[in-house]
C-alpha cells in the first residue's frame, strides 16, 4: 500500500499481514500497529531521553520475552507521553531489498484515521480511544465507507532512521572519510562529550528517577498510575477484545452483532461448521449458544 510521504518519497505502509509493494528508490515507510506494541503513560518527565530510558519498564508487561525490542517515545497532542516497542529485526527482514530513508508509526498520524482507512481485503486501521487499531471490516455498520491511501497523506513527527547493518557494505575509501569525520566529531566535542554520552547510555533507571523527585519514591509513581489506571485499562481491553475479535474471523466465524458499552464488549457469531468453535474454543474464551451462534463476550 503505497502513497507518496514527506520530502517526495514513496511511502510504504507497512504491515505484518500485507505484502508490501513498492517502486525502485529510496522510500519512507510507516508501520502500522501489527508492528509495534504500544502504551500511553502521563509521567512527569521533561525529556525524551529520561522517557525513553523509562520505556522498558513501561511497556514490559506488554511485550514477549522472546524477542529483542528496540524503543522509541514521544508526546501526544495532550502532552501524555506514548510508548513504543518494536522488533527491528522482523521490520529488517520484511524490507529486505528495500532502500529506507525514514520509518514513521501510524500512531503519529493518528488524526488520519478518524475516517478507517483500508488495510486490505478483510480489514482496515481506525481508531479505538485515539489509538490506531488494527480493525476487522465485518465489525463496521454495513455501508461503512473505507478510505484509501493517497498522494496528497504527509506522515506527522519526525520519525527514526532504521538501520539495515546486516545488509550494509562500506567499501574501503568511504570507511576511511568516516573515520575521518568522526575523529573531528570527538575532538569538537572532547571528552565531556565522550562522558556525557557514556552516562546517558549507563544511567539506570534509579538514577533517571532520582533526578525526578516527584517520581523518585513509588508512592509517588503509584499515585500517578493509580490516576490513570482506569482510563488505561478499559483502552487496552478494547484493544484485545478487537484484536481477538479479529482471530474468531479468521476462523471462519460471521459476525452477526457486535456491542460496546462502558462496561461490557459482547460479540455473537455464526459458524457453519462445529469444528470451529472447538478448534477457538482452546485459545480463545467463547460460549456456545446453539444453533450454530457462538458469543463471545469480555468486561471493561
Amino acid at each position: 500500500m503505497n502513497f507518496m510521504g514527506s520530502s517526495n518519497r514513496e511511502l510504504i505502509l507497512l504491515d505484518y499481514n500485507t505484502k508490501p509493494k513498492y517502486t525502485t528508490g529510496i522510500v519512507n515507510i510507516m508501520l502500522s500497529p501489527s508492528l509495534y506494541t504500544l502504551k500511553k503513560e502521563p509521567l512527569e518527565i521533561k525529556y525524551k531521553r529520561q522517557a525513553k530510558a523509562l520505556a522498558p519498564s513501561v511497556l514490559d508487561e506488554l511485550l514477549d520475552d522472546d524477542f529483542d525490542y528496540s524503543y522509541d517515545v514521544f508526546k501526544d497532542d495532550d502532552g501524555v507521553w506514548v510508548f513504543i516497542a518494536y522488533d527491528k529485526s522482523k521490520i529488517i527482514k520484511m524490507l529486505d531489498g528495500i532502500d529506507i530513508n525514514r520509518v514513521y508509526f501510524a500512531q503519529e498520524s493518528f488524526e488520519l484515521f478518524y475516517q478507517p482507512i483500508s488495510l486490505n481485503s478483510t480489514q482496515a486501521l481506525g481508531l479505538v480511544d485515539g489509538i490506531v487499531t488494527t480493525i476487522p471490516k465485518v465489525a463496521f455498520k454495513e455501508g461503512q465507507r473505507f478510505l484509501s491511501f493517497d498522494s496528497s497523506f504527509s506522515p506527522k513527527g519526525r520519525g527514526f532512521k532504521l538501520s539495515k547493518s546486516s545488509n550494509e557494505f562500506i567499501d574501503v575509501k568511504n570507511s576511511i572519510i568516516l573515520s575521518v569525520i568522526f575523529t573531528l566529531f570527538a575532538i569538537s566535542f572532547g571528552i565531556e562529550g565522550y562522558e556525557y554520552s557514556s552516562s546517558i547510555s549507563n544511567q539506570s533507571t534509579n538514577e533517571l528517577l532520582e533526578n525526578y523527585p516527584s517520581l523518585q519514591s513509588k508512592y509517588s509513581r503509584d499515585s500517578i498510575s493509580a490516576k490513570y489506571n482506569k482510563i488505561d485499562k478499559n483502552e487496552r481491553a478494547k484493544r484485545e477484545f478487537l484484536k481477538s475479535l479479529s482471530s474468531i474471523v479468521k476462523y471462519g466465524a460471521k459476525l452477526q452483532t457486535l456491542i460496546i458499552t462502558e462496561k461490557l464488549m459482547v460479540a455473537t457469531m455464526s459458524i457453519k461448521d462445529k469444528s470451529i468453535y472447538s478448534d477457538m474454543s482452546k485459545s480463545i474464551k467463547i460460549k456456545d449458544m446453539g444453533n450454530g451462534i457462538i458469543e463471545f463476550r469480555e468486561s471493561i
